[in-house]
């Protein structure tokens, strides 16, 4: 009988989580590294689109409206600007019901009781990574390297908006703008919660100037520019990068998180 592989996640998000839960299914020794108190969820039109079967039993499937209006070309042009010539985007030109779970009820049951949770007192740089990964048999880090920030282009910041609560839980939507009016570029209301999303390089004040934003919660965020290069780890290296922003991919959502990190055990 083999010992157990040793595991360390760096981030305990919605990818960090996936990672952890991927692991501990594998029968892996499963370590958690996190600066934050709690986890915070991003205040836009966010959902699980899967999550492990048994976790299913305690998080019932939401039904999700998605349509767009307009354009996805007007879309793509008010959300990115300049940015824009060959960016693909997620705007659904026929509306669809989607299936999709709330990624609040999620995370009370992905991550195993088994694994443990190390609270840091501050974030881990690229050498502490590298020297913790002598400890383990692989470290899947959910944030992206000090070396790749330097070579790839700065994210870009965007406002997000949110009221929690005050929506019927049981009308769950999400509207794409692809015209040209308005400053919103998309629009949801999820799990008794309403979102906007603003475009990409406009300022809350420039934001408030136009729509009245009492009552209210906004962020600023960041996300990737569309020029970014989706990036691989080392093959031969402990220290695997997981999730859109530290692989500076796109396309990769949370729950990949759970097939890349059991891809890579399997190895």
């Amino acid at each position: 009988m083999t010992d157990k592989k040793k595991i360390a996640i760096i981030g305990l998000g919605l990818t960090g989580s996936f990672a952890a839960r991927a692991a501990h299914d594998m029968g892996c020794e499963v370590d958690i590294y996190t600066v934050e108190s709690s986890v915070s969820y991003p205040p836009g039109a966010v959902w699980m689109h899967w999550i492990p079967d048994d976790v299913t039993r305690m998080v019932p499937a939401t039904q999700i409206y998605i349509q767009g209006k307009g354009t996805a070309k007007e879309y793509i042009k008010r959300q990115w600007g300049e940015l824009a010539p060959g960016v693909t985007s997620s705007f659904p030109v026929s509306p669809v019901w989607e299936q999709g779970y709330n990624p609040e009820l999620v995370m009370k049951y992905l991550v195993p009781a088994a694994c443990e949770e190390i609270r840091l007192p501050y974030p881990l740089s690229d050498a502490d990574i590298r020297d913790l990964s002598i400890k383990y048999d692989f470290v899947f880090q959910t944030f992206p390297t000090r070396e790749s920030k330097l070579e790839q282009p700065a994210l870009l910041p965007f406002v997000a908006a949110a009221r929690f609560g005050d929506e019927d839980p049981s009308k769950n939507w999400v509207v794409y703008n692809g015209t040209p009016q308005g400053y919103i570029v998309r629009e949801a209301v999820l799990f008794g919660n309403h979102f906007l999303e603003f475009p990409k390089n406009v300022s809350l004040d420039e934001i408030k100037s136009a729509i009245d934003l009492a009552g209210w919660q906004t962020v600023e965020l960041r996300d990737l520019d569309p020029r970014t290069t989706a990036m691989q780890s080392e093959p031969k290296s402990r220290i695997k990068l997981v999730g859109r922003l530290a692989m500076w991919d796109r396309k990769f959502l949370s729950h990949d998180a759970y097939d890349y990190v059991q891809k890579v055990l399997r190895s």
